[in-house]
């Protein structure tokens, strides 16, 4: 039986970063994949879905070139070529990463791996003992008993993935990011889109002011929105699926993509051996360790923030805790984004979250505040003709404290994470408005909302 520092089961983004993160402190380390390097972000998430997104924005540019003075004509939108240079982007990023692990001297073994008790972990056939072991097998999207996936007519995220031609209607059944991610790029291509959601709006986990805006321009590009409705039934008949849903309305489209969440990958991963607690997910502490101590888990697995960064971060909590370090995860200050358009993103709590948080805690009292301040205020988003959407801080009134910040607009993700680092320095509203920004540029729309909080804005009319 070999016997090494650590194992590491996944080779998601907390996985790979696990391993190499070990291996840069000198440990020897295995990491163990049963089918990609790079799991589902880069498999059949994050990455794909983005070169999908890059090209549909390509697509919206030449439709509007007119608008800026340049004649284009014979335009043709090839789905199989977009799904080619898509898996030319993965097939690079995974090369990059063989690269990485190699590099780091990171053992790499293909194989589905089993714990066995004892911190040993048993991969195709050999046996591993292991001074530290970390789960990071992610998660596989949940199906409905109404609308089982088939993978030809009714389909969930990944089957989405594998179409190469363009459906003329779907209807998505889920009103979460990765429903909404996928109706505004089949929707860009061509497709006839109805979204079916069973709650009152879209994104639900996110403040409604982004539900909000996201449903008026999804219905300006021609997508359905049916809120507040259950899927019933779904059958295919005659190369359609035919769906029933509450009330006996009835739909048809030629695909159902059935998105409504994501579980953990935990079946025949043997944590019964090593007496690991799991109630939904898998129980761990601040510092991602599981209730068998040396055994950790990250990402999907532990029911947190289902988002890559976040898998990243707990790698690196959780190998310097095996080091030594005491720093705990903190997840107060976690950036989000939906990569729609318009793209929106998020950081702290929505306008809901903190009144409501801030009405029942023993705390005294605080007085939630929310500005918002719009794009089309702004000399870059008009002179792109990309002014929808707006900055929106919500924060203490008394003292200034900001609390969370959402955007929704071009660049949404990457403006984010500027309020992600004040959040995290605990820098006040006020202190924003006084950072000087460059122009003209979509991040003036920073100290702009700020401006507009304290009652000093320029580019808006007073309140």
């Amino acid at each position: 039986m070999d016997s090494i520092d650590f194992v590491v089961i996944g080779s998601g983004p907390g996985g790979y970063q696990a391993a190499i993160r070990a291996a840069q402190r000198g440990a020897s380390v295995t990491l163990i994949e049963e089918k990609h390097l790079g799991g589902v972000c880069l498999n059949k998430g994050c990455i794909p879905t983005k070169g999908m997104v890059t090209s549909v924005e390509v697509l919206r540019a030449v439709r509007q070139s007119e608008e800026h003075g340049i004649q284009s004509s014979g335009m043709v939108v090839s789905v199989a070529s977009i799904v080619g240079r898509r898996n030319r982007v993965v097939a690079k990023i995974q090369q990059g990463l063989q690269y990485l692990l190699q590099k780091n001297k990171v053992n790499v073994i293909h194989g589905r791996g089993k714990l066995v008790g004892g911190k040993v972990v048993e991969v195709s056939g050999r046996q591993i003992q292991a001074k530290t072991i970390i789960l990071a097998t992610g998660s596989h999207p949940n199906s409905l008993p109404a609308a089982k996936p088939d993978g030809n007519f009714i389909l969930n995220s990944d089957h989405s993935l594998d179409l190469n031609h363009l459906p003329g209607s779907m209807v998505i059944l889920g009103g979460g990011y990765i429903g909404c991610e996928y109706a505004s790029i089949f929707s860009q291509l061509g497709t006839k889109v109805t979204i079916l959601e069973l709650e009152e709006r879209l994104l639900m986990n996110m403040d409604a002011d982004l539900g909000r805006q996201l449903e008026r321009s999804f219905k300006k590009q021609g997508i359905q929105i049916l809120t507040g409705k259950k899927l019933e039934a779904a059958s295919v008949e005659g190369g359609k699926v035919r769906i029933t849903i509450s009330g006996g309305e009835k739909l048809e489209a030629e695909k159902l993509l059935v998105s409504v969440g994501r579980s953990p990958n935990i079946d025949g991963l043997g944590l019964e051996s090593e007496k690991i607690q799991v109630k939904g997910h898998l129980l761990v502490n601040e510092f991602m360790e599981t209730t068998t101590p040396g055994i950790y888990a990250l990402g999907d697995l532990v029911g947190k923030f289902p988002l890559a960064h976040v898998a990243s971060a707990q790698a690196r909590i959780a190998v310097g805790h095996v080091f030594g370090d005491k720093t705990p995860m903190d997840y107060r200050v976690v950036p989000s984004a939906v990569f729609t358009y318009p793209e929106l993103a998020s950081v702290g709590l929505s306008e809901e979250e903190a009144i409501k948080s801030h009405a029942t805690t023993a705390a005294p009292p605080r007085d939630i505040k929310s500005v918002k301040f719009p794009f089309a205020a702004l000399g870059k988003p008009v002179s792109q003709g990309e002014t929808e959407g707006f900055v929106k801080l919500v924060g203490d009134a008394k003292s200034g404290e900001l609390l969370g910040a959402h955007i929704a607009g071009l660049h949404a993700a990457e403006l984010i994470g500027t309020f992600a680092v004040a959040m995290k320095a605990h820098m006040k509203i006020s202190e924003l408005a006084e950072t000087i920004f460059t122009h003209p540029t979509y991040s003036e729309a920073i100290p702009e909302t700020a401006e507009a909080w304290t009652g000093s804005a320029v580019h808006i009319p007073p309140r």
